[in-house]
C-alpha cells in the first residue's frame, strides 16, 4: 500500500521539502533580492526611508531594484538588491525590520 504524502503549494513533497531546508545553509558573503511588503501605500517615502536608515545602520550594500503597488492598492512593495556578510547581520536586519511600522511580509 502507498503511502499518502502531503504536497505543499509548489508540487514539493513536505517531508522532502523540510529535509532539504534543514540541510541546506546560506554560504556568506551572499548577495540576493529581498522583498519587502508593507500597508498603507501612501506611506512609501516612509518605508523607503525606514528601509535605508536599517541598511545604513548594518553597513549593508544595498539598491533598490523595484517597486509596486498591489492590484487593489492596499499594499506596496519593494525589492532590494542586498549584499550580506554574515548570518549575524541578517538576522539582525530581519529583526530590525519586523521593527518597521506597516511591515506585512519579508523574504
Amino acid at each position: 500500500m502507498k503511502k499518502n504524502h502531503q504536497i505543499n503549494g509548489n508540487g514539493h513533497n513536505k517531508e522532502s521539502f523540510a529535509k532539504v531546508q534543514k540541510e541546506e545553509q546560506i554560504k556568506f558573503p551572499v548577495s540576493y533580492h529581498l522583498k519587502a511588503i508593507f500597508l498603507l501605500p501612501e506611506k512609501k517615502e516612509f518605508y523607503l526611508d525606514e528601509m535605508n536608515k536599517l541598511f545604513v545602520s548594518l553597513e549593508i550594500e544595498h539598491k533598490l531594484m523595484d517597486e509596486k503597488l498591489s492590484a487593489k492598492a492596499n499594499y506596496i512593495s519593494f525589492t532590494f538588491l542586498v549584499h550580506l556578510d554574515n548570518k549575524d547581520r541578517m538576522d539582525k536586519m530581519y529583526a530590525m525590520m519586523n521593527e518597521i511600522e506597516g511591515l506585512k511580509f519579508a523574504l
